[in-house]
């Protein structure tokens, strides 16, 4: 029985994905908070945005309430990577590669210079509408 269940143990955790690539931290960038909305699988959901972007790469946060996030992307000169329930699990592509269709509008708005105001993305039936506050 113990054996049994340390390979389901085992071949669960195989499936877990890991970054290949190391993502550096952000010192001495911007960041901007505030709320989006996003439409699109049949849903739509509004929740608090944070967007810090600094000269090693960006980092933007998609939450409803405290604890509850929905996406992550991190970005730097040659990857991006996207994590969370919004991104179907967690996917990290060469900068400049083709994005699923479903990643797209979050692509556009990690990469987006942050700075206060508002603005939307769409691409084919998703849609990210957002108001920034730049804090620092």
């Amino acid at each position: 029985m113990i054996a049994r269940l340390s390979l389901f143990t085992a071949l669960a955790l195989a499936g877990c994905a890991t970054s290949q690539h190391p993502f550096a931290p952000i010192s001495g960038g911007r960041t901007a908070t505030g709320q989006v909305r996003y439409e699109g699988g049949g849903r739509s959901v509004i929740g608090d945005l944070v967007v810090s972007q600094g000269a090693q790469g960006g980092r933007l946060e998609f939450g409803k309430g405290a604890g509850v996030s929905l996406l992550r992307v991190y970005s730097d000169k040659t990857h991006i990577r996207f994590e969370g329930p919004l991104a179907r699990g967690a996917r990290e592509l060469p900068l400049g590669a083709k994005l699923p269709g479903h990643l797209i509008v979050w692509g556009q708005l990690a990469e987006r210079p942050v700075a206060s105001g508002a603005g939307s993305f769409k691409h084919e039936g998703e849609k990210v509408a957002y108001q920034l506050s730049l804090v620092r």
